[in-house]
């Protein structure tokens, strides 16, 4: 291990630190148009550095769409019995209305693994709203079973927002992969890009 020390004079100005912070995240995604939610946001859209990105997780997953603690849920992703695949963008579209709506910006997390499509290996998964069993507790971070459907449905999000908010406006957003690169689960994805149809 090497070691290395830094000195740091406080009383040298050297330059101008670059205003770049206008970045909020949080994991409650349905706390966003929440009467008390939206407040907070359209307070951060009237601030003289506006606009500001808005990362929020659990954009993918299923859930009883109530905002919990560390949890949250849009049910865009489900399938049928049969394995036919229903796209609902009902509660995304609230969240990312409320950003906009507010001179806001969102930045778009593709993530987490919705119920459906998540590879459960020897995992059962539970269908209670209440507990989720496994996979709200570690479902959610699986690749998915089926890597053909999990590209359809990144796909059918990102036309999705460009015919309800334009494609310049959609332009304008960032849109990220997973969270936290650095962790274990983000490398299955990662190689995904490379076997993803064109």
């Amino acid at each position: 291990m090497r070691v290395i020390n830094a000195n740091v004079s406080a009383g040298k100005v050297i330059g101008e630190l670059k205003h770049n912070w206008r970045y909020i995240g949080y994991d409650e995604c349905n706390y966003t148009h929440t009467p008390e939610g939206e407040d907070l946001i359209e307070k951060f859209g009237k601030l003289e550095d506006a606009p500001y990105y808005f990362r929020v997780h659990h954009l993918l997953c299923n859930g009883n769409l109530h905002g919990t603690y560390k949890w949250g849920s849009t049910n865009i992703y489900t399938e049928d019995e049969n394995g036919n695949v229903t796209y609902d963008y009902t509660t995304v579209d609230k969240i990312n209305d409320t950003f906009i709506k507010h001179n806001c910006i969102p930045f778009f997390e593709l993530g987490f693994m919705p119920l459906q499509l998540a590879d459960a290996g020897n995992d059962k998964h539970d269908w209670d709203w209440g507990t989720f069993g496994n996979y709200k507790s570690k479902n959610w971070s699986r690749p998915p079973k089926d890597y053909k459907k999990w590209w359809d449905l990144i796909y059918s999000l990102v036309v999705h927002c460009v015919e309800r908010y334009g494609k310049e406006e959609v332009l304008k957003w960032y849109w990220e992969l997973w969270n936290e690169p650095d962790l274990f689960y983000p490398a299955v994805y990662l190689n995904l890009i490379a076997r993803t149809p064109q």
